[in-house]
């Protein structure tokens, strides 16, 4: 549950991914009691660059996350996806 020592928190929670412009890709919307970690997935799934010819883009090739993102199913889901995961200190 989080840093909330387990008490029913009211309110949202928003999650944006950016790019190194601070740019914002996608965001996410939820419930203030969700966990960080489980909102990783979606706002991937969510993010798409549109390009003049072709496909959009929808994999990072570099992923620079807080240390609640550092979970060995997150490090394993980018991988699979060929993009880096790299650690804030």
């Amino acid at each position: 549950m989080g840093y909330d020592g387990y008490k029913k928190v009211k309110g949202v929670k928003i999650s944006v991914l950016v790019d190194l412009e601070e740019l914002h890709l996608s965001i996410i919307v939820v419930s203030a009691n969700e966990n960080d970690s489980t909102l990783y997935v979606p706002a991937l799934k969510n993010f798409k660059i549109q390009r003049p010819i072709g496909r959009p883009v929808n994999r990072p090739s570099k992923v620079t996350a807080d240390a609640i993102y550092d979970t060995g199913e997150i490090r394993k889901y980018n991988r699979r996806r060929g993009s880096k995961s790299v650690r804030l200190p």
